[in-house]
């Protein structure tokens, strides 16, 4: 999940797209991975205050 994470932020940061971002949080919702769905909801917060 990590790899595939860090994939749709180099996406995000090129195009502002921001789909597979969220599906790989709630996929981790529903998989009831709450640890990890709160370190990438924070990556994200930290990608978009650089990147926009």
């Amino acid at each position: 999940m990590h790899a595939q994470l860090y994939r749709a932020f180099i996406t995000y940061i090129k195009t502002k797209d921001n789909r597979r971002i969220y599906e790989i949080i709630n996929a981790c919702k529903a998989l009831n991975l709450k640890e990890l769905e709160d370190g990438f909801i924070t990556g994200f917060k930290q990608i978009k205050q650089i990147y926009g």
